[in-house]
């Protein structure tokens, strides 16, 4: 797998959502709402990229959460490949009982992160350990994983919980996340970003990915390439980016994406060791608009391709 040319990475998880399960109580006891939390991947540029997740606190004002916060997890997670996740998610936390409120954003405080490069590199935060025993070979920063943690706001800058049950779903973007410090070799970095967008109100970018005639990828990096290479993106009002990746078949899905209006683009550049592979493209539209539970199509063509 590639690695993107990034020299500040950032992690754009790209989505947190939460889905209604649909529950009522008429009676005069109240019942408290109910979340399950989800971690979920885009895509990304290694071999592996692990992370541990010792701490959640759910964040907020207004009535029982009384301007405070809601610890949803207080134990580590263990080690979690976010590359296993491109099309699935796992639990972090299930059917949890929180006090009704309304609810700014989450906190994230991540304990160790490890990623593998394609030619077997492994870079990796103070203590970490590689989870098959291979030896760490340079230094992972994150400035913000455990001191100040990870912050996400929730959709629409504030979420309302009252007596229904909510499932909260965070996209990890690695193609987005770890990258070279500029000007340090063997030392990698981390700086997380992480979108949010509610689950049933979410819909999808998705469609095929296609040479144009007489453009082929080229070798690169000392592999053969394909169009897994390419990666498109989509790119929100506020300029938050999203991204997706090729499947075996040549298509590409953005999932969880909240609703509206997003610019469609791509990685111009994606960089292997000494080289770095060159992109040109067209998308069948310059814009995608987004609604909820459906899927706006857009296309890519390939125009040029080259290995420098």
């Amino acid at each position: 797998m590639q690695k993107k040319n990034l020299f500040m990475c950032v992690l754009c998880a790209s989505l947190l959502a939460f889905s209604s399960c649909g529950s009522s109580d008429s009676s005069s006891s109240k019942k408290s709402p109910v979340l399950t939390l989800q971690l979920t991947d885009a895509p990304g540029d290694l071999e592996h990229a692990w992370i541990e997740i010792s701490r959640i606190v759910l964040q907020g004002s207004s009535d029982e959460a009384g301007g405070g916060g809601v610890v949803l997890l207080d134990e580590p997670t263990g080690l979690i490949d976010l590359l296993t996740l491109a099309s699935s998610t796992a639990d972090l936390v299930r059917d949890l009982d929180v006090p009704a409120g309304t609810y700014t954003q989450l906190r994230l405080i991540v304990s160790a992160a490890i990623v593998e490069t394609e030619d077997g590199q492994v870079f990796a935060t103070d203590g970490a350990q590689h989870p098959e025993g291979a030896a760490v070979t340079g230094d992972l920063t994150c400035p913000s994983c455990e001191q100040t943690g990870i912050k996400v706001k929730l959709p629409g800058g504030a979420l309302r919980l009252d007596d229904e049950s909510r499932i909260l779903v965070l996209d990890f973007d690695v193609s987005e996340s770890f990258g070279r410090q500029a000007g340090r070799s063997g030392r990698w970095v981390m700086r997380p970003v992480i979108h949010s967008a509610d689950v049933e109100a979410s819909g999808t970018i998705s469609g095929s990915i296609a040479l144009a005639d007489g453009v082929v990828i080229p070798e690169c990096g000392g592999q053969v390439r394909d169009l897994s290479a390419f990666v498109p993106q989509a790119t929100d009002g506020a300029g938050a980016v999203r991204s997706g990746a090729a499947d075996a078949a040549d298509g590409y899905q953005i999932r969880f994406v909240a609703p509206g209006s997003y610019i469609m683009g791509f990685a111009a550049s994606v960089e292997y060791a000494e080289e770095t592979l060159s992109f040109s493209a067209e998308a069948s539209v310059a814009s995608a608009a987004v609604e909820s539970g459906r899927v706006a199509t857009v296309d890519y063509t390939v125009t040029a391709a080259s290995c420098q």
